[in-house]
């Protein structure tokens, strides 16, 4: 009988230690599994690991768009990451970036004849002191044959018109005020003015945009009406107006000829 319990203390006495080295082998395989594949993989980032890609992720751009919005977020985002790079000399960004939308800072403007939608608003990366704005064109039909798609959005550094929150961001971009100029002309034709019509192409390397009075009989006042409402939709656009000069024609500027010359 004593030696029955003997044998019995001692299976107990084994039996822990061997229990809990069991458990050690199994927690120490299951690391195993986990970290040599990371020990292994290499440096190098690819498009075969998305995950491991860096990328800008602007966190509030869902609530700070339109509820109707159908620009392409994704390729904003991957516009956005390189334009950060090309920014960012020395600097490691060898992970993702937090942008926001800046806070009142966008605007939306509705063309109803071409069905059209534009946003613009500045994006802020604080963690690298860098500001943006950005243009987006939209519009509930496929293919919508007043939008060129292939500068339906873009991307700029601020001017001196907007609140500069970093002063010391050498920005560069693509476009410059030249892109400004290329963006007015394409939609200041598109605002629904009474009794003028704006003229602007930036092909003609100025500034000028020449208003047409539906009525030539017209006093100084209202002449200067028309440049103010024209100031005000280049302004809804997220875009400064002192960037143009703004001339009302007149009777005697209109040249008849025929044929025509």
């Amino acid at each position: 009988m004593a030696q029955d319990q003997n044998s019995t203390e001692y299976k107990m006495h084994v039996s822990i230690p061997v229990v809990v080295f069991v458990i050690a082998q199994i927690i120490l395989f299951i690391f195993l599994a986990i970290s040599l594949p990371k020990l292994f993989q290499s440096d190098e980032i690819t498009d075969e690991d998305p995950s491991r890609i860096p990328m800008a992720t602007i966190d509030n751009y869902n609530s700070a768009i339109p509820e109707n919005y159908s620009g392409n977020e994704e390729l904003i985002e991957k516009t956005l990451f390189q334009l950060i790079l090309r920014n960012s000399p020395d600097k490691d960004i060898s992970k993702s970036v937090k942008a926001t939308v800046r806070e009142n800072s966008a605007k939306t403007v509705y063309f109803e004849e071409q069905n059209i939608d534009y946003y613009s608003a500045i994006i802020d990366i604080p963690e690298l002191e860098q500001s943006y704005w950005l243009y987006s064109e939209y519009s509930s039909s496929k293919n919508n044959k007043y939008i060129d798609y292939s500068k339906s959005y873009r991307f700029f550094c601020l001017d001196d018109s907007q609140e500069i929150l970093y002063p010391t961001f050498d920005c560069k971009d693509d476009f410059g005020v030249n892109g400004k100029y290329e963006l007015v002309s394409d939609l200041v034709q598109f605002f629904d003015f009474n009794n003028f019509s704006p003229s602007y192409s930036s092909e003609r390397n100025n500034s000028e945009i020449k208003l047409y009075p539906h009525n030539y009989d017209i006093d100084v006042a209202t002449k200067d009406s028309y440049i103010q409402q024209t100031r005000d939709a280049i302004s809804s656009l997220g875009v400064s107006p002192d960037l143009f000069t703004y001339y009302v024609v007149d009777l005697q500027d209109i040249n008849y000829s025929y044929p025509p010359r």
